[in-house]
């Protein structure tokens, strides 16, 4: 089965080498079973803050994977609704986790952290995610699509800074509701994830046996 779905890490990447293998292997596969009472996975607890994801590079070598992602020709030729979820993981993900990260690094020269160069890159690879997911993301969280849209107009880090903390301060009202409010109950949702998870809890599907 792997095989068919055509299954492989990509070769040469720093980071994110397992995105789109994983990508396959949800879409293509057929059904997944989550094992919801096993060991949760925790990031960074076997190599530490020094882990490759953790790290800081400049946008574009950060995001060499989604360069290929982008012009895979299997996605290429997906569902509108499968490219709208891929593009959700991605900025809600690693789009907004870039952003915070540098806004929140020390240690390293304002303009290594933010600059034009930063900018133009993060302002085209988040236009180029939008036109991927068909021209539109309405179940991105209000805070995530106001800090996509700052970050593309932030002349200097300190501009960044000032939008990060515009995102915190938006709490979990500005998570739970989407930039266009029709789809507060999408599937891909943050509320509808938010309610989904409430209720396996309550059926006590995160319970180990």
């Amino acid at each position: 089965m792997l095989t068919d779905i055509g299954f492989r890490y990509a070769e040469g990447l720093r980071t994110g080498e397992d995105i789109e293998a994983t990508l396959k292997l949800w879409f293509r596969s057929g059904p997944v079973c989550y094992p919801y009472g096993s060991p949760a996975y925790h990031q960074t607890d076997d190599s530490g803050a020094g882990r490759v994801t953790s790290s800081l590079s400049n946008l574009a070598d950060e995001f060499r994977w989604l360069e290929r992602l982008l012009g895979s020709e299997w996605l290429q030729q997906a569902q509108v609704a499968e490219r709208r979820a891929v593009a959700l993981k991605v900025l809600r993900v690693h789009g907004i986790g870039a952003l915070l990260r540098r806004a929140g690094a020390s240690g390293v020269p304002d303009d290594a952290l933010w600059n034009e160069a930063e900018r133009a890159y993060w302002s085209d690879i988040s236009s180029r995610l939008y036109a991927f997911a068909g021209g539109s993301l309405p179940e991105l969280s209000r805070r995530d699509a106001e800090l996509t849209q700052a970050a593309a107009a932030a002349a200097d880090v300190q501009s960044l800074r000032t939008a990060v903390e515009r995102h915190r301060a938006a709490g979990r009202l500005g998570d739970l509701v989407p930039a266009s409010p029709a789809a507060i109950l999408s599937r891909d949702s943050v509320l509808r994830h938010y309610l989904t998870e409430r209720l396996r809890a309550r059926a006590g599907v995160f319970s180990r046996s």
